[in-house]
């Protein structure tokens, strides 16, 4: 396998990510908060693959479609964020169905729009590195990533305050 050196520790961490997430899921694949975490993690990795190579020289031809790309991953990131803190400790998603709907409809409109030319609508090379140009489709990207975030800090912050033992320890260290 041909792998430059270069991109040895973006693909080691890459790497690391998807069997942690492998071993998560086998551990117990009934668990929801197993499943949620599984599909973070790979979101993840995805997402830090194409974050890190949309900035690279070597990608500038194809700078402008990774950029959108990581925007597109980050989305459902900060949603599955949410999804985990809502439902850990427990082995099965808490939320209303219609309000876990919603969600994923949300998650689903705004990565549409993430990956679309509405969201950076075009890139500049200065100093051989890439500058994009910011659209109005960053606004719902925003505020979506941003309300699923803070919700997720609230909710482990209520848990933490009502949890003991072991359970409050494992909030913590989540958080």
């Amino acid at each position: 396998m041909f792998l430059l050196p270069k991109y040895t520790p973006l693909f080691s961490a890459i790497t690391v990510n998807i069997l942690l997430a492998l071993l998560v899921y086998i551990n117990n694949p009934k668990s929801q908060t197993n499943k949620i975490y599984s599909i973070l993690s790979i979101f993840l990795s995805v997402w830090l693959g194409a974050n890190y190579l949309s900035i690279e020289p070597a990608f500038l031809s194809v700078s402008l479609f990774l950029i959108r790309l990581s925007v597109f991953f980050a989305v459902p990131v900060s949603t599955l964020f949410y999804l985990l803190a809502h439902t850990i400790l427990y082995n099965t998603i808490r939320l209303k169905k219609h309000l876990l709907y919603l969600i994923c409809i949300i998650t689903a409109l705004v990565m549409l729009i993430a990956i679309s030319p509405v969201t950076f609508t075009r890139l500049t090379i200065i100093n051989n590195a890439p500058q994009p140009s910011v659209g109005p489709g960053m606004l719902p990207f925003f505020l979506t990533t941003t309300v699923f975030s803070l919700m997720a800090v609230y909710v482990l912050f209520k848990k933490q305050r009502q949890l003991i033992g072991l359970h409050k320890a494992q909030i913590r260290y989540m958080m």
